[in-house]
């Protein structure tokens, strides 16, 4: 009996050990699953997609009306070198009547995403290149110099906060951008410089080229808010329902201001 009961004893401290290593397995494994849920988290926050369907939404922006007499200037900018012609890219309009530079961006977007690139802006003869960018909240817009004169970078006050740094040839600053909004670059040492950021907390957005045209992709099915806007001719917007079966097509024309 002492035998039987001594082996019990022991089979029972084994299988305590068996269930304990049980245990400690389970909850390993629960650190394992709430860390891989962490992690999912964290990569929906960056912009993962998720939930996301196969509806597009692609559309045109038009100019109607006069078109503006918009004429560069020269200007100095290198020293001891020739002027250069600097554009009005104020409003730009491509030879189909299409407009550049407009940001076209969804005002009811979905969970998720694709992150966009982050964008670079270089300075070339004393003139932001592209005019205007635009870039999702937790990254940073890269400004460059080509230029072999010092300029700044001037992000005016907006909610990002005002930034002033200086750049040269060949160097780089990041302009790290944590909320959204509309924001003018300058410099102050060639004051006719400028360049717009927009700045969106999704990465449903785009800046309209020399076809005009926007387009996003990966939407779930229903009804979205497609807005506009354009630092000289002002802001629009449009309702559309997106459907998997086709892409939703949306125009908008644009106008001076009256």
């Amino acid at each position: 009996m002492r035998n039987w009961q001594k082996n019990v004893g022991e089979g029972g401290f084994l299988i305590v050990l068996v269930v304990a290593a049980l245990a400690g397995c389970d909850r390993e494994n629960g650190r394992t699953r709430a860390g891989a849920g962490a992690q999912t988290a964290s990569s929906r926050a960056a912009g993962t997609p998720i939930g996301t369907g196969t509806g597009v939404i692609r559309g045109t922006v038009k100019y109607a009306g006069a078109k503006p007499q918009l004429k560069p200037t020269q200007r100095d900018c290198h020293p001891g070198g020739p002027q250069v012609v600097i554009p009005d890219e104020s409003i730009v309009i491509n030879a189909d009547g299409t407009l550049k530079n407009a940001v076209v961006f969804l005002k009811t977007p979905p969970a998720g995403g694709i992150p966009q690139k982050p964008p670079v802006v270089d300075q070339k003869n004393c003139v932001y290149v592209p005019h205007v960018v635009a870039v999702q909240t937790g990254q940073a817009v890269k400004f460059t110099s080509g230029d072999p004169v010092l300029h700044n970078v001037h992000v005016l006050p907006n909610p990002n906060g005002e930034y002033n740094q200086g750049i040269s040839q060949g160097d780089s600053r990041s302009y790290p951008v944590d909320s959204p909004g509309f924001m003018k670059v300058t410099c102050d040492v060639h004051p006719w410089m400028v360049c717009r950021v927009a700045a969106f907390d999704h990465p449903f957005f785009d800046v309209t080229g020399t076809d005009g045209t926007f387009e996003f992709r990966n939407l779930p099915p229903g009804a979205y808010t497609v807005a506009l806007w354009h630092e000289k001719l002002g802001q629009s917007s449009q309702d559309v329902v997106v459907t998997n079966d086709k892409p939703a097509d949306v125009a908008f024309t644009m106008s001076p201001r009256k």
